[in-house]
C-alpha cells in the first residue's frame, strides 16, 4: 500500500529564512519538479525524475523558479525583521537544570518525573527535582532482562513495569508483563495506586488481555498465525479515564459508581501510535508511524496513518461473560474510526513530528517537511505546507524537525524547531473561516541539538516551559 498527498488540497510552499547552522548532511537539496505521483505505478518513475531533473529544466528556469517560492513565501512574515519575542528568547537561551538519574527517568504528569532505581519506584517535581514519592518493589526493563540473563531470581513470576501514568485524582496506574520463560508469551496487569495520608497503597488490579478483541492474525512470509496480545503503554485522558494501548488496539477505563475502574469502551487499531490528541471528551485523534519489512513485491518502508476515533461508552456489557465472537464484535462497533490520511511511499522512510492543538478546532501535524493542517471537529485536512530552508542561495528540505504548542492569550500559536532554530507560526482566520499561518517571529538557542529535536517536550500543557530526556544517558535537562 502506497498512499499520498490528496490532490484536492493545494499545496503551498513557505521558504524559511535567517536558518542559523544547520549541518548539510542533515538537508536534501531540493529539486523542483511539476507535480508528485497519483499513485504507487507512478512513483518509481517520479523518483527517477527527481533525480535527472537537472536534465528536464535548464539552471536558469531552476534559479527562476526558486526565487518565485522565495517572494511568495514572503507573505507569510508578519515583518521583514521581526521584533524580538522576550518570551520565545528566554524560552530556549538556557538550560536552567540538567539531573543525572542511576537508571532510565520518565516523564508522569504536569510538572512531574519519574525513575524505577534499584527496585524503587521514585517520583520527583520539576523545580529542584525534590522526591515527592517513592514505592517499594517495581522492576523495570533493565532490571527485569538483566535478572533474566543472570538468573539471580525467580524471573518468571517478576512483574516489569511497561508504562506509568498519574490521572488528575492522583491516582497511579502501572501497567505490567508478568514474566514468563518465552518473553513473547507474557501475562498483563494494570494496578491502581491511591494516595492516602501521603502515602501511595495498592487499590485495584486488573487483569489486562484480549478479552473483547477477535483474535487477530500475523503473519511471516506467506505464514499466518494467531498474534499474541502484548501492552504497549498507557495514555491518561480527561475526566480520571486512561487508555491502554496494545498491539490489537485501545481499551479505555474509567470510575464507575464504586469509585473503581472498569472498561468502558475499546476499538481494533493498528499499533505504533506515537501521538494520542484529545480533542473532546469523547473523540480523539491517533497518529501512528508503522515500519514495515520487506515481503513479496514490497521493500521495507514507513506508513503513517491518521485517525479520528470516536468513543461511545458500552453501558451494561461484561467482558468477562461474553461467549463468542459475535458479542465482542458488537462491543467493537462502538467505537467510530475515521481515516482522515495515510501516507507511505516506495522504499520510503518518514518522520512524524508531534502535534499542536489550536482553539480547539484545528489539529497540526508535520510529515517530514509537510505541515498538515485538519479540520479537528469534522476530520478534514484544509491546509498543505512544504517547509523549505534558504542556505547558501540555494533551497534544502530538513526532515528533522519538530512542533510544539505555544500557550497565548489566543490560542493561536505553536512553534517549530529545527537545531536550534524556532520559529513562531501564527494561524490566523477570518470572518469566512479561512486560515492562514504568518510567522512571527524566530529566534535561535545553541542548546537544541540536532539529536534533541525529537526529544523536546512541554513541561506542562498550560506553560511555554521545556524539558529534554536522554533516555540513553539517563538525563533530564530544563529549560
Amino acid at each position: 500500500m502506497y498512499d499520498y498527498f490528496e490532490e484536492e488540497v493545494k499545496k503551498e510552499t513557505i521558504v524559511l529564512f535567517n536558518i542559523k547552522n544547520i549541518k548539510e548532511s542533515s538537508m536534501s537539496e531540493y529539486k523542483y519538479i511539476e507535480s508528485e505521483p497519483k499513485n504507487s505505478h507512478d512513483y518509481y518513475s517520479y523518483f527517477i525524475k527527481r533525480k535527472e531533473q537537472q536534465n528536464n529544466f535548464t539552471k536558469e528556469e531552476i534559479l527562476e523558479k526558486m526565487n518565485e517560492l522565495r517572494n511568495e513565501s514572503l507573505l507569510f512574515y508578519a515583518n521583514k525583521n521581526p521584533p524580538e519575542d522576550k518570551q520565545l528568547e528566554s524560552a530556549f537561551r538556557q538550560i536552567k537544570l540538567s539531573i543525572n538519574f542511576p537508571n532510565k527517568p520518565n516523564a508522569l504528569s504536569e510538572g512531574k518525573f519519574y525513575t524505577i532505581s534499584q527496585g524503587n519506584f521514585i517520583a520527583y517535581d520539576s523545580k529542584f527535582f525534590k522526591k515527592l514519592y517513592e514505592m517499594p518493589n517495581m522492576v523495570d526493563n533493565e532490571t527485569y532482562f538483566i535478572n533474566r540473563m543472570n538468573q539471580t531470581s525467580n524471573y518468571e513470576n517478576l512483574k516489569r513495569v511497561i508504562s506509568v501514568i498519574q490521572l488528575e485524582n492522583n491516582d497511579l496506574v502501572f501497567a505490567y508483563a508478568i514474566g514468563n520463560k518465552n518473553i513473547l508469551r507474557s501475562d498483563y496487569e494494570i494496578a491502581i495506586y491511591r494516595l492516602k495520608d501521603k502515602e501511595y497503597s495498592l487499590f485495584q488490579t486488573i487483569k489486562e488481555g484480549q478479552t473483547g478483541f477477535s483474535t487477530q492474525r500475523e503473519y511471516s512470509g506467506c505464514m499466518g498465525y494467531p498474534k499474541h496480545y502484548a501492552v504497549l503503554f498507557l495514555k491518561e485522558i480527561s475526566g480520571n479515564r486512561f487508555f491502554c494501548i496494545s498491539n490489537y488496539g485501545f481499551k479505555i477505563y474509567s470510575l464507575n459508581e464504586k469509585n473503581e475502574y472498569c472498561l468502558i469502551s475499546l476499538g481494533e487499531h493498528i499499533d505504533g501510535q506515537q501521538i494520542i490528541q484529545e480533542i473532546s471528551e469523547n473523540k480523539f485523534i491517533f497518529c501512528n508511524k508503522k515500519s514495515y519489512g520487506m515481503s513479496y513485491g514490497s521493500p521495507s518502508h514507513d506508513a503513517i496513518y491518521i485517525d479520528m476515533i470516536e468513543v461511545n461508552e458500552i453501558k451494561n456489557f461484561d467482558f468477562n461473560m461474553a461467549i463468542n465472537n459475535s458479542e465482542k464484535e458488537k462491543s467493537i462497533e462502538q467505537c467510530k474510526i475515521k481515516k482522515l490520511f495515510n501516507y507511505s511511499t516506495y522504499a520510503g522512510r518518514h518522520s512524524l513530528s508531534d502535534c499542536a492543538l489550536i482553539k480547539k478546532k484545528f489539529f497540526i501535524v508535520m510529515i517530514d517537511n509537510k505541515l498538515l493542517i485538519f479540520d479537528a471537529i469534522f476530520g478534514k485536512l484544509l491546509k498543505k505546507y512544504e517547509i523549505l530552508i534558504d542556505v547558501k542561495d540555494n533551497l534544502y528540505i530538513n526532515t528533522k524537525m519538530n512542533i510544539k504548542k505555544w500557550n497565548n492569550l489566543d490560542d493561536n500559536e505553536f512553534i517549530l524547531l529545527m537545531e536550534g532554530n524556532v520559529i513562531l507560526f501564527e494561524l490566523k482566520e477570518d470572518e469566512n473561516e479561512n486560515i492562514q499561518l504568518i510567522i512571527k517571529n524566530q529566534s535561535y538557542s545553541q542548546n537544541i541539538k540536532s539529536y534533541d529535536i525529537d526529544n523536546i517536550k512541554k513541561l506542562s500543557e498550560k506553560s511555554n516551559k521545556f524539558y529534554i530526556i536522554d533516555h540513553y544517558n539517563k538525563y533530564i535537562s530544563l529549560f
